[in-house]
């Protein structure tokens, strides 16, 4: 018998209250059956055309909003990982000093960029990896970014466009007030220089692993922020992931209608303010 070395923690957590966590927690279990298989089962798991397309369009465009290129050439960073990994910290607190293009240009590239490409099963359709895992290689997330402080890019929401690297311009306007009143702490994004919001097409995982894919598609979003803390690290900038959000307001910011595609995850960043300015670290032209 396993032995609980924290029973008295347990009991105080345990309660009988309905829980629509612990609803879904059980109802997305995978389950062992008769016969060797698992359960839940899909009716039908994806036709090998559906995947195919899936796998060759992972990401979102928006075909009729301004383009901006994003700058080419990504500094290489000069940084040991476990320097970046010992110094990653939550900074709360931002000077209000303007980031530049080259730098959100690097934290995107780095965080959920185009690593390499390879032709799937058909022969036609192109798998485009990502420097960020995810299940099946389907991608559900995309990354909006609300632009505040960035050097030479006006203020006004954003999409990234990992296929040519580039920002879709989708609201080109100040949205600082519109963003601090859907947020729970507006103190924190209110100085800082942009924000970016993880929105989540959920159907991408789901159509493959079912019910299942909606735990996929929130790992995902982890992986992404955990990425672009380490690279804001690794550049002096600092950051904080934030869960405290009004999820209406951000979808209807982005025009998402929260249930097909929603909003799960915003990461603030920006120069830190006051004692928290630690000197950038060295890098070298790409």
């Amino acid at each position: 018998m396993v032995k609980h070395s924290d029973t008295d923690s347990r009991k105080r957590f345990d309660g009988d209250l309905f829980s629509v966590s612990e609803v879904f927690h059980e109802n997305t279990k995978i389950r062992r059956a008769k016969h060797g298989s698992f359960l839940p089962a899909q009716n039908r798991g994806p036709l090998p055309d559906e995947l195919n397309h899936a796998l060759g369009h992972s990401f979102k465009e928006y075909r009729s909003a301004e383009r901006i290129p994003l700058p080419p050439a990504v500094p290489a960073i000069a940084q040991p990982l476990e320097c970046v990994l010992r110094n990653r910290r939550s900074i709360r607190e931002f000077s209000g000093a303007p980031v530049s293009i080259e730098h959100l240009s690097c934290i995107l590239e780095l965080s959920y960029g185009i690593s390499d490409e390879s032709v799937v099963s058909d022969g036609v359709n192109i798998l485009r990896k990502r420097t960020a895992p995810s299940a099946g290689a389907l991608y559900p997330n995309e990354i909006y970014l609300v632009a505040q402080r960035v050097e030479r890019l006006p203020c006004g929401l954003y999409h990234f466009q990992p296929l040519n690297h580039s920002l879709e311009c989708l609201l080109a306007r100040d949205l600082s007030k519109d963003l601090e009143h859907a947020m729970l702490y507006p103190e924190v994004v209110a100085q800082a220089s942009v924000v970016f919001l993880l929105g989540s097409i959920f159907e991408r995982a789901r159509f493959k692993y079912g019910e299942r894919g909606y735990r996929f598609v929130l790992l995902d979003a982890g992986h992404i922020v955990q990425n672009i803390y380490l690279v804001c690290t690794a550049l002096g900038i600092g950051s904080v992931a934030m869960g405290g959000f009004v999820d209406d307001d951000l979808n209807q910011m982005i025009d998402l209608n929260g249930v097909d595609e929603a909003v799960v995850y915003t990461i603030a960043v920006g120069h830190p303010a006051g004692e928290m300015q630690r000197q950038s670290p060295t890098v070298r032209p790409g």
